[in-house]
């Protein structure tokens, strides 16, 4: 299994607001306007298949409202398509100034295309982010993942579970 963590000091990730804070990086509404907390890596060496990047958050106030506070995003920069996306909100949080890791789940078809991971920030609370980190799924819901292609916005799966082999095909629409 591919497991790889990135620090948010390291210079593959990038910063549009906030700031580097003890061991991650933090925005408040007091001195920061909304904007992209972390984007990057730029990785381009992910091979096909079922993937999760995990961002781990903190948050002041988790129970004022339930606004909004933050959008992670897969994100292919070759095609500038979003691969999978989640809008996160202050009450998915259980407790203030504590971590929790919100993980989103991708299939990866095109291995050579650089992958950014973008964390964006609203800009309506207090936020801090611990790292980032991406591994291999070698099991997907489908089973385990033998071939992918694209092929002009249709994608194709080739996959097997127990004893049977499936194709698995559809169109990907970026609808946000």
């Amino acid at each position: 299994m591919y497991k790889k963590t990135w620090s948010l000091s390291e210079p593959v990730i990038g910063h549009r607001t906030g700031r580097l804070d003890g061991e991650g990086w933090s925005a408040n509404t007091q001195q920061d306007g909304e904007g992209f907390l972390t984007f990057g890596p730029y990785i381009s060496v992910v091979p096909a298949g079922s993937w999760e990047v995990n961002w781990p958050l903190m948050i002041d106030n988790h129970s004022a409202d339930n606004a909004k506070v933050a959008h992670i995003e897969a994100f292919d920069f070759e095609t500038k398509e979003i691969l999978a996306y989640r809008e996160i909100t202050c009450q998915e949080f259980e407790r203030p100034f504590e971590y929790k890791n919100f993980n989103l789940k991708y299939i990866q078809v095109n291995p050579s295309h650089r992958l950014e991971f973008r964390t964006y920030w609203y800009g309506n609370a207090f936020i801090k982010m611990k790292n980032l980190q991406l591994k291999s799924m070698e099991f997907t819901s489908f089973g385990k993942v033998w071939s992918i292609f694209d092929s002009h916005k249709e994608k194709c799966m080739f996959y097997k579970t127990q004893d049977f082999y499936h194709i698995h095909t559809w169109k990907f629409t970026n609808t946000c």
